[in-house]
């Protein structure tokens, strides 16, 4: 005989010492097959479709197969928090930006506020979707029919609002900026402080070189 065990005794050894020292045979890890792992891409991203009948013909399977992969990987069908959740790390980002800001109440009169929103003629983000972070899940996007308003104020003034149709985009923005910049240094011909929040449109590379050749002053 060799030195090997058959398969039968080696099954035959594992349970005997389980049951002489309560031994428990480890569980081989689940492996998430890459339709698994498709689908459940599709479902967090979210970009173009999102409900499971979509996904599930992108993947030329069932809507209620592509429910239970869901299912399988702790992916629930859901409400959610409209809002994002407010963490310790951000409230102490914004008491740290109030405590500087209050020591430069001189600047406020130099500042351009700027910002931009969209108006949509129907909302019809869903209540509830698929997702494994309800308290943080940012929601999928509105579409239909819509319009996109920029603007800036600042304390000597306001500027013309710019409506547009077409996606808000860098090049869109560095457009209207180029648009309301003479007016601006006439107004504030000693000079101004450029506000505007973090959104992807604002960190792009061609906004931020214009901001950087126009705009010394920044206040992000």
């Amino acid at each position: 005989m060799s030195g090997q065990l058959t398969p039968i005794f080696q099954n035959l050894t594992i349970e005997a010492y389980a049951k002489e020292k309560n031994y428990t045979p480890r569980e081989k890890p689940k492996r998430t097959s890459k339709l698994e792992k498709k689908v459940i891409r599709k479902a967090k991203e979210r970009k173009y479709i999102w409900s499971t009948r979509a996904i599930g013909a992108s993947e030329g399977i069932s809507h209620t197969l592509t429910q239970q992969i869901l299912r399988d990987n702790q992916i629930r069908f859901q409400r959610y928090a409209r809002q994002l959740k407010l963490t310790n790390e951000n409230m102490a980002q914004r008491f740290q930006f109030a405590k500087e800001m209050k020591r430069r109440l001189s600047d406020w009169g130099f500042v351009i506020f700027t910002d931009e929103c969209s108006f949509w003629r129907e909302d019809t983000r869903p209540k509830k979707l698929w997702t494994d972070d309800p308290l943080n899940e940012e929601g999928t996007g509105i579409h239909g029919i819509k319009v996109h308003c920029w603007g800036a104020i600042s304390a000597r003034g306001a500027f013309p609002i710019q409506i547009f149709e077409k996606n808000f985009k860098a090049n869109k923005l560095v457009s209207m900026m180029e648009t309301i910049l003479p007016q601006i240094t006439r107004l504030y011909s000693e000079g101004f402080i450029w506000q505007q929040d973090g959104s992807g449109v604002h960190r792009a590379r061609i906004v931020q070189n214009f901001i950087e050749q126009n705009m010394p002053l920044k206040l992000d």
